[in-house]
């Protein structure tokens, strides 16, 4: 790969973690109250690196679902661990873990830079497409049980796709990437 080529794929990754970013922390009051964006900077450079640090996984093989849970398990508790003064609760939820990792996957499988993801970003719109979820937020998702139940129950939604692809096919659908 060339310089340019190198270039712009760095630039579509920062880009798409911006927007990881965005859906991530937009919902679910993830930080304490009243920090300015400096305080959350941090944050934001440990989940864009343990992200970045995660790829690999992705770039060449279907993963083992029990791979993937424990990545976004990990991943929670490693923003935990180093940033626990700012998160609201102490906590960096298992909700809005999947959500960075799920969306990031699919931005770059979309790229086609890694193979089809395990599962598929879940928020507001995919947890009301799923019988008993339709009241629940993915942000208050915080155990890894609750969220492999998650994945179950979007499984016989689902029906034969792989959520990575009943999602992408929903969220064209509903006309979320359209605008006005």
């Amino acid at each position: 790969m060339g310089k340019l080529e190198n270039d712009q794929r760095e630039f579509l990754q920062a880009e798409f973690f911006q927007l990881t970013l965005e859906a991530t922390m937009q919902r679910g009051a993830v930080y304490q109250p009243n920090l300015t964006e400096q305080q959350r900077q941090p944050v934001h450079r440990t989940l864009r690196e343990r992200l970045d640090a995660l790829l690999p996984q992705y770039e060449s093989t279907e993963l083992a679902e029990s791979t993937h849970l424990a990545n976004i398990e990990q991943l929670a508790q490693d923003v935990t661990a180093r940033h626990t003064e700012v998160l609201n609760g102490g906590r960096f939820r298992v909700g809005n873990a999947q959500k960075a990792l799920n969306l990031y996957l699919k931005y770059l499988w979309c790229l086609g830079r890694i193979g089809r993801p395990p599962h598929c970003p879940f928020d507001y719109y995919v947890l009301h497409e799923i019988p008993g979820w339709k009241s629940r937020s993915w942000t208050a998702i915080d155990s890894i049980g609750m969220y492999a139940e998650l994945v179950a129950a979007a499984r016989v939604v689902a029906g034969t796709q792989s959520l990575a692809e009943w999602e992408i096919a929903l969220y064209n659908t509903l006309g979320r990437g359209k605008t006005a």
